[in-house]
């Protein structure tokens, strides 16, 4: 059986398994866009293996939000819609990631760039967590080839 969420012309978060609602939720507001406090080009550092890029540099700012289901729990995604560099190097859009997984109040970042002449393989740039109810707030580093210790998400 296959599970899948999908929105409304209203906004409204249907959950279905197997063509029957079984969740109906209207969220109390639509999904904030969310950026990096302070965020500028330069602040997080590409890995040195990451492919050069003349993309425009990216703001720091995750605009595409979803709704998914994983074994039987909701979770919300954002991730950057388009182009982007960061430090000159090519940034992946869609493996740069800020993720709400299930239940467990756990929101991770993941910020990842093309390996040059491998457009199917990424690197790291910086990944953190942290643990709390909403997507903003203080990120601890966990991984990543850039060394910046804590990112700050805020509502843009």
């Amino acid at each position: 059986m296959a599970d899948y969420v999908w929105l409304d012309t209203n906004g409204r978060v249907f959950v279905s398994q197997a063509d029957a609602v079984i969740r109906d939720e209207v969220p109390a507001k639509p999904p904030p866009v969310l950026g990096i406090s302070g965020y500028y080009d330069g602040m997080l550092e590409g890995c040195a293996d990451c492919a050069e890029s003349g993309n425009p540099a990216w703001d720091g700012t995750f605009t595409d939000h979803a709704y998914n289901i994983s074994f039987g729990k909701m979770f919300s995604t954002w991730d950057v819609d388009g182009s982007y560099s960061i430090g000159g190097r090519a940034l992946s859009a869609g493996r740069t990631i800020l993720g709400h997984y299930g239940g467990l109040d756990y929101w991770e970042i993941i910020i990842r760039c093309f390996k040059d002449g491998y457009p199917t393989t990424y690197y790291t740039i910086w990944q953190g967590s942290r643990n709390g109810s909403t997507p903003c707030g203080t990120y601890t580093r966990d991984a990543g080839c850039s060394n910046v210790e804590s990112l700050d998400i805020v509502e843009v």
